[in-house]
């Protein structure tokens, strides 16, 4: 209290007693000191300020990316890791429109793992790289990359659900949109301002011809907005949460590839 009055400038003079210390300020001054001492008061009122989410490493961000990178360059078939021909991939795990509301749902997921083509794959990489890490220091590096593999899977659905037969798409390009909603939400930039670059993104990737599937983009920057919005007072307070919740992102395509292979037909050697 008494440091607060010296700090502006209040003359104050210390007393103890029986009943403790008192302050005395002259008479004129008592207006501004009773102003300073509430205003301390209020301070120390304040809730202690929640800790913030864990700061996982860099590689920890990247991990998923690199998976991606190098997933996407052996169903390319540019690296010759593997014997199956490139058709066979996009038809097994492509987000066949009919084929999701025959209830094969793990090709929203399988879709985002597969493209066009290596400048297709380079692109969605980098862009998705820029929107993940401003994310993941909002709500970790777990959770950012959880949700933006549900919204993006979300927004798949959605497509193949509302646009129907012979819609189907391929690409990351949707997880970079819905990396972009979650990205909004960060404390780094403002909503308008992310949601800008969002939408400049958009303007660059959603009229890049006909092959560009304009409705995944913009279903993904809806979705991404939407768990940002849901998740923006939540996020992992423990390492080990942050470590579950990563694990579980990295499981989910695994998981619906291994549905995917073994609902392929013919089946992929």
């Amino acid at each position: 209290m008494a440091l607060a009055l010296a700090a502006k400038d209040i003359p104050y003079r210390v007393l103890r007693s029986a009943r403790g210390f008192r302050v005395l300020v002259p008479e004129h001054h008592a207006p501004a000191a009773q102003t300073e001492i509430a205003a301390m008061r209020s301070e120390l009122d304040q809730p202690p300020m929640e800790p913030p989410p864990p700061r996982s490493g860099t590689h920890t961000v990247f991990l998923p990316l690199l998976a991606e990178g190098v997933f996407g360059l052996v169903t390319t078939n540019i690296l010759p890791l593997t014997t199956i021909p490139r058709s066979a991939w996009i038809d097994a795990g492509s987000a066949k429109a009919h084929a999701i509301q025959n209830g094969e749902l793990w090709r929203a997921v399988t879709a985002l793992t597969l493209h066009a083509d290596g400048a297709h794959l380079i692109g969605n990489l980098a862009a998705g790289a820029l929107f993940v890490v401003m994310a993941a220091r909002r709500f970790g590096a777990g959770l950012t990359w959880l949700a933006t593999m549900l919204a993006a899977a979300m927004a798949n659905l959605l497509v193949a659900w509302f646009l129907g037969s012979p819609h189907d798409s391929i690409g990351f390009s949707t997880a970079v949109f819905a990396a972009v909603g979650l990205a909004a939400w960060s404390s780094e930039l403002r909503l308008s301002t992310t949601v800008a670059m969002g939408l400049a993104l958009l303007a660059l990737l959603g009229m890049g011809g006909e092959d560009t599937d304009l409705a995944s983009h913009v279903a993904g920057l809806i979705t991404g907005l939407m768990a940002g919005g849901i998740l923006k007072r939540w996020a992992p307070r423990t390492r080990a949460l942050d470590a579950l919740l990563f694990g579980a992102a990295l499981l989910l395509p695994v998981s619906a590839w291994v549905l995917a292979l073994r609902a392929a037909t013919p089946p992929i050697p």
